[in-house]
């Protein structure tokens, strides 16, 4: 690793120039994908699916509803992730208990320690933007650095 936390010959050589010119030229945007969390222990988006499905008890989904749900989560887990929120969504306590607390244990990395590191190594970076789709704490942490 050098001092910029990057790991060495993990570009080509050309790669690695226009890397490192991005930085020096503040043209670099960087986009953080759903793997950045999951290096820490946070679930993908079909883990997050699966968990909310497991949650809901069998008088809300059937057993083969779930099954079918399953299906459907490793297809298009956003879309299992919608179909489980409209079962509750006008009940506020199935709400938090079926939808909002699996997905909270979910995106809580088990290892906090890595989750820091790896975003600390991503924010040192200094890109001109950082792009996500991600539902976790992580971009938090720049945006407090940055105000």
């Amino acid at each position: 690793m050098d001092k910029r936390g990057l790991r060495k010959n993990y570009f080509s050589f050309k790669e690695d120039e226009k890397l490192l010119e991005a930085i020096k030229n503040d043209r670099l945007i960087i986009f953080l994908g759903a793997g950045v969390s999951m290096l820490a222990g946070c679930e993908s988006w079909d883990g997050l699916a699966i968990n909310i499905i497991k949650k809901f008890p069998t008088d809300i989904y059937s057993f083969q509803e779930k099954e079918i749900l399953k299906k459907i989560a490793y297809n298009d887990p956003k879309e299992c992730i919608t179909i489980c929120y409209s079962k509750v969504k006008n009940e506020k306590s199935l709400l938090q208990k079926y939808f909002y607390n699996p997905i909270i244990d979910s995106i809580t990395p088990q290892n906090r320690d890595k989750f820091s590191e790896i975003h600390d190594r991503i924010f040192n970076l200094n890109a001109r933007a950082y792009v996500t789709t991600n539902i976790d704490e992580g971009l938090k942490k720049l945006q407090i650095k940055l105000v």
